[in-house]
């Protein structure tokens, strides 16, 4: 016959674990509707101990008022997508915000077991008395894991590896974005080299049939000349060299994706 698991038993063999350096920890997260059943508390609120019911001024009744208001505002938010319609001091608003705030529920996981760790044993009492009087609820929680110790390095690397795998592909993807910004400028750039060349062209071709500029035609024909010389180079430099350098830049980046 197997011993009864209950907190004590199930916390002595965790902190003799810990003490000895065999877990430690794997990463916190959030869950949420957690079965109360599910967890193990360091105390029994079947006891008709008042001393523990009245801790910070409260008492079992406003407790499970605040589990159901709880349940009711998961229920609102489904519903609303939130709970602006509410007054900031509404029961059910209020009840949403001490179970999500700066005081959430903590509990360990360790070897497939969730522990009350310091914050939380109240509602958790609370959620199970209701849970007896057939009104199923739910909490939500902040949840250290703990794992063996050859587990958690392997963990930690993997998170590791993962966040620099995701970093690099950022780098990529933020390089693509930038030179394919850069072919846009430098192409748009191309086009107006072009409308200039011809825009100066086309302004030689009406200072030769003016008679009036004539005494003016080899100074300005020479000048613009040298210029369109110059806007051809650019292009020319452009088209020639920094947009196949582009092409290749991408294709080899994409190809790293």
């Amino acid at each position: 016959m197997q011993p009864k698991l209950d907190f004590d038993s199930i916390n002595e063999v965790f902190l003799s674990d810990l003490r000895n350096k065999k877990i430690a920890k794997g990463g916190t997260f959030w869950r949420e509707d957690i079965n109360p059943d599910e967890l193990f508390n360091s105390v029994d609120g079947n006891s008709s101990d008042s001393i523990f019911w009245s801790q910070h001024g409260e008492n079992v009744i406003r407790y499970k008022e605040l589990i159901l208001n709880y349940n009711e505002a998961k229920r609102q938010i489904e519903e609303h997508g939130n709970l602006d319609h509410l007054s900031s001091n509404h029961p059910v608003n209020m009840a949403y915000q001490v179970l999500h705030g700066s005081e959430p529920i903590r509990l360990i996981e360790y070897n497939g077991k969730l522990l009350v760790s310091e914050n939380g044993r109240h509602r958790i009492e609370a959620a199970k008395l209701l849970k007896k009087e057939g009104i199923d609820v739910k909490i939500s929680a902040e949840i250290t894991r703990f794992l063996t110790t050859s587990r958690t390095i392997q963990n930690n690397q993997s998170q590791v590896n993962s966040t620099l795998s995701n970093m690099a592909n950022y780098q990529i993807e933020n390089q693509i974005e930038l030179l394919r910004n850069a072919k846009s400028l430098f192409s748009e750039h191309a086009e107006k080299v072009q409308e200039l060349t011809e825009l100066f062209n086309a302004r030689v071709r009406m200072l030769e049939q003016d008679e009036l500029n004539h005494d003016y035609m080899d100074f300005i024909e020479e000048f613009l000349r040298d210029y369109v010389v110059k806007l051809k180079s650019i292009r020319e430099t452009i088209e020639d060299e920094y947009l196949p350098q582009l092409e290749r830049k991408i294709r080899h980046l994409e190809e790293r994706e």
